[in-house]
């Protein structure tokens, strides 16, 4: 699986708990916590994937993202940020979790910022380009 997507998922989450109706918060809550599983999920394959013979970044992933600035969306991931990247995506449904019973009020928006801050903090693990990290930080 790639990075991107491992970034996107999080991020998608957020954005369809934000577009939902607050009505049900237990829906919300355990959406939030499904998402955040989904990532981690999506991120163990490439842990299996690593070599740690190859030094440099690994599953590098580079795109023009604004070419007029020459500004590029580049993600990969070496052996430092590969740890923290999996373990932010595992930490992440363990936190979301232990919020259920915490959070009483505007749910919906906390389940949406925590999936949002995990796309974020993902990013900032795997941005190989100084605007891009700025962006995700």
């Amino acid at each position: 699986m790639s990075i991107t997507a491992v970034l996107l998922v999080p991020a998608l989450g957020a954005l369809g708990l934000a577009l939902t109706k607050p009505s049900d918060a237990k829906a919300c809550r355990a959406a939030a916590f499904f998402v955040s599983l989904a990532a981690f999920a999506l991120s163990v394959p490439l842990a299996f994937r690593f070599d740690p013979s190859v030094a440099g970044l690994q599953f590098l992933e580079e795109r023009d993202w604004i070419p007029a600035l020459g500004i590029r969306y580049i993600v990969g991931l070496d052996g430092i940020s590969l740890f923290l990247f999996l373990l932010t995506a595992f930490l992440c449904p363990l936190a979301i979790l232990g919020a259920f019973g915490s959070i009483d009020r505007r749910e919906r928006e906390f389940y949406a910022c925590m999936l949002l801050l995990e796309s974020g903090l993902l990013g900032t693990f795997a941005a190989a380009d100084l605007f891009l990290f700025y962006v995700v930080w």
